[in-house]
């Protein structure tokens, strides 16, 4: 026996004590130093993340800024270039000047250029004379600011290579500006100034280095010296808390500097430029809180499976019993009142089964007297109403037979009288016999309207007409009889011309046998016909009452009577019952 058996725990305690111990306290534990820890973890995690992927940009981009320097300042040490430039500044030289020679002495370079998409070389003269790449320096070759920042920054030629970009000097779009990297080319015996070779690319190469690291949480921007934009995405709109003199100082700070809501980190570039990035700090949450979030996830997922584990092995312990009686209720339910629920866990749900059989066995033995009572009452109702029909047939035959006896031959008093006893016989014999068949049940109305059929001056046309296959089937004893009486009496006794009669017995819907009982007598008008279909058995009417009553009893709502009448034409009477044989009526004996 469990130490819960023992001390005979209520289930819901039971169940209490096991989800704390299990899953609840460790739970709260643990959340308890994730949230302790959490802080720590979130400031040092995302900045160091956040300054270790701003860094790795700023080295790729310094990389390439760098091979571009290295690029231009080979160019100027070439010792081709710097004859070709002696000669397109004195035509006395001895080596003539020549496009294609200038082109080699570049070209020996090629493999050396940076990966840049829009990069071209441009070669000027000391006088600012394009001598290589005019077309693709444009307007520029005339610019007079900027050949005055080409010629005053190199007035030493130590100097080293300039970094100029378009939009310091003219108004142009920042995806249209140009970068250009200037190199002067020096004359190594006297150190004067032969030449620039200029290295020109778009912004958006520049662009393209840190657009990867962009988001809807985080800008990037590339600063000159004095703070002022050279290159941006601008996605959280922060340019003015870090463009401008008035933040030089924050440029110098090797530390991401927290802001309100915004991180800001910026990283220095080898050509004095500055690689600066703002960041929303709730956004490092999902990238940069990975470890720590996992690590949690995995705890709790742990604690989780011990929950499960231990939960399905208690959930044993409890849900069997309580599928059990759950088991038992729906067979229950369903008409078996027989089963019986067997558990034995000495606790609560022991005494939940034993008193669900004390009620299942007191609802049992209602319903068998409540079936008993009916039972009885049913067969109390039936032989009321057959002793109603049968004062009620014989009033109105004998009444007939004694107008014969004054009217008629004694051969025909005689035949009727025959009629008659037949008739007696199958009505008053075997009183306890409740179904016959159709073929007998009609049989015999034909000896009844052998009887009434005297007192007509026109002689009755009677006919029956019987699907095949339908005689067989079962039908309650003497059900047509009033309403054949009706017909006879309230409706054909008016026809003096060609009172008929006509009884169609057929198949309806859902396995339904329908009787038709048709005459061409007086009829009667709608408010008659509501009187004739009252359920009130006080009415004057009887022998529609019975017949409803009866059907009612026997068949319940499965079946139906339906009146149609027209005054002067005439009244069918519809009955539908159900389709009953012999083997059926073995079978719901069997049941009961």
């Amino acid at each position: 026996m469990s130490l819960f058996s023992r001390f005979r725990l209520r289930s819901h305690m039971r169940l209490f004590l096991t989800f704390i111990i299990t899953f609840i306290l460790p739970l709260l534990i643990l959340t308890a130093v994730f949230l302790n820890s959490y802080q720590d973890i979130y400031t040092n995690e995302v900045q160091q993340s956040f300054r270790r992927e701003m860094d790795s940009v700023a080295t790729t981009m310094d990389t390439q800024l760098q091979t571009a320097a290295t690029y231009v300042a080979t160019l100027a040490q070439d010792t081709s270039l710097q004859e070709h430039l002696r000669s397109a500044a004195d035509p006395s030289y001895p080596i003539p000047a020549g496009t294609p020679t200038l082109r080699s002495a570049v070209q020996r370079y090629a493999t050396n250029r940076p990966n840049l998409l829009n990069c071209q070389v441009i070669v000027l003269s000391s006088g600012g004379r394009a001598l290589m790449g005019g077309i693709n320096l444009g307007a520029l070759q005339d610019s007079p600011i900027f050949q005055e920042l080409v010629r005053t920054s190199y007035r030493s030629p130590l100097k080293s290579t300039l970094w100029i970009y378009e939009q310091q000097f003219r108004n142009v779009p920042a995806a249209d500006a140009y970068v250009y990297v200037v190199r002067p080319v020096a004359d190594p015996s006297n150190w004067q100034n032969l030449g620039y070779i200029i290295l020109r690319f778009r912004n958006s190469d520049l662009v393209s280095m840190f657009l990867n690291h962009t988001s809807d949480h985080r800008s990037v921007f590339i600063l000159d010296s004095t703070a002022a934009t050279i290159s941006s995405i601008d996605n959280l709109k922060a340019e003015a808390s870090v463009a401008g003199e008035s933040h030089l100082q924050m440029l110098l700070i090797d530390e991401p500097i927290e802001r309100g809501d915004q991180l800001i980190y910026t990283s220095r570039l080898s050509n004095l430029w500055y690689l600066t990035a703002v960041t929303e700090s709730h956004a490092g949450i999902k990238t940069e809180m990975t470890a720590s979030i996992a690590l949690y996830i995995t705890a709790l997922l742990l604690c989780i499976l011990l929950a499960m584990v231990v939960s399905y092995i208690m959930s044993r312990r409890f849900m069997v019993p309580v599928k059990e009686l759950t088991a038992k209720m729906h067979e229950a339910e369903e008409g078996n009142l027989h089963s019986r629920a067997i558990i034995n866990t000495h606790d609560e749900f022991e005494d939940l089964a034993n008193s669900y059989n004390k009620m299942i066995q007191r609802v049992e033995d209602l319903m068998r007297q409540v079936i008993f009572e009916q039972e009885q009452k049913r067969e109390s109702d039936i032989r009321m109403l057959q002793a109603q029909i049968n004062p009620h047939f014989l009033y109105n035959t004998l009444a007939s037979i004694r107008y014969m006896i004054y009217t008629s031959p004694p051969a025909e008093v005689d035949r009727i009288i025959r009629a008659l006893s037949r008739f007696l016989k199958y009505v008053l014999s075997n009183a306890e016999t409740v179904y016959v068949t159709l073929d007998r049940e009609f049989e015999q109305m034909n000896d009844y309207i052998t009887i009434q059929q005297y007192g007509f001056e026109v002689p009755l046309q009677y006919k029956v007409d019987i699907e095949p296959g339908l005689g067989r089937c079962l039908v309650v004893k003497m059900l047509f009889q009033p309403l054949i009486e009706n017909a006879i009496l309230h409706g054909l006794k008016l026809n003096n011309v060609d009172p008929t009669l006509h009884i169609h017995v057929y198949s309806g819907e859902k396995d339904n046998i329908l009787i038709d009982i048709t005459d061409n007598g007086a009829g009667f008008d709608v408010d008659t016909l509501s009187q004739k279909t009252s359920k009130d058995p006080t009415h004057h009417h009887l022998g529609i009452s019975n017949v409803q009553q009866r059907l009612w009893l026997h068949y319940g709502e499965s079946c139906t009577i339906d009146i149609q009448s027209e005054k002067g034409r005439g009244t069918t009477v519809r009955i539908s019952i159900p389709k009953l044989t012999e083997e059926d009526m073995e079978h719901e004996n069997t049941d009961r």
